[in-house]
């Protein structure tokens, strides 16, 4: 009986390791994602399966849909991702990871987003949904033109700018030497940690607004 269970396992993980897929954009005719000419070995659709990856190897243009990601989206160094219009949409256990330069309207991460080192990220509105992971490494840079929501985990590295709104609900990590600026409206809920290691900086634009209660929070 166990000799069978561990057999039925192991054909099962082998099913699944079949039906995994690597996805390769290389912009072989233009720039725009929706072209199945640009990849190899294959078109994956908008919505990148549980199992799946999505390499981004060239410059890649979106615009009229959201890409949304149950699996996994890499932006190669080199690479930029960009839409003036188009979401991002990460789902719970699904990752995006960047090396490059992602550009697009707003980022929903209800997963797992990595700003490798050097990278750069700039996006009208990032919300990090409650369980989310954000890592800003070193080097990196990560601005938003609006509103940046924190609900998981954000461990800041580098330079990190809130165009407009800031708001910190659970965990916000500014680590060693880290810069945070804000522009517009702070909210700091009383759940949430902004914890700030040696040499971190917070910036504060002229037009940002401090409550009162959250002012010793910040600079404690």
């Amino acid at each position: 009986m166990k000799k069978f269970i561990i057999i039925t396992i192991l054909l099962t993980l082998v099913q699944i390791a079949a039906k995994a897929k690597d996805y390769y954009f290389l912009a072989s005719e233009d720039y725009f994602y929706e072209n199945p000419a640009n990849w190899y070995p294959s078109y994956p659709g908008t919505e990148v399966a549980a199992d799946d990856q999505v390499v981004i190897m060239s410059d890649v243009y979106f615009t009229g849909y959201d890409l949304k990601v149950a699996g996994k989206l890499k932006v190669m160094l080199g690479a930029k991702m960009s839409s003036a219009e188009g979401n991002v949409i990460i789902a719970e256990g699904g990752s995006m990871d960047n090396e490059g330069e992602i550009l697009v309207n707003q980022v929903e991460n209800r997963g797992i987003f990595i700003n490798r080192i050097s990278a750069v990220f700039h996006v009208n509105d990032y919300f990090a949904r409650s369980g989310a992971v954000t890592n800003n490494s070193l080097k990196a840079q990560f601005t938003t033109i609006g509103n940046l929501i924190n609900e998981g985990r954000f461990d800041n590295y580098s330079q990190c700018t809130a165009g407009k709104n800031f708001e910190n609900h659970s965990v916000f990590n500014q680590i060693r030497n880290s810069q945070l600026e804000i522009s517009g409206e702070i909210l700091l809920s009383s759940e949430g940690e902004l914890n700030q290691s040696t040499n971190s900086a917070i910036l504060l634009g002229s037009n940002a607004k401090v409550p009162v209660q959250d002012i010793e929070k910040m600079f404690e």
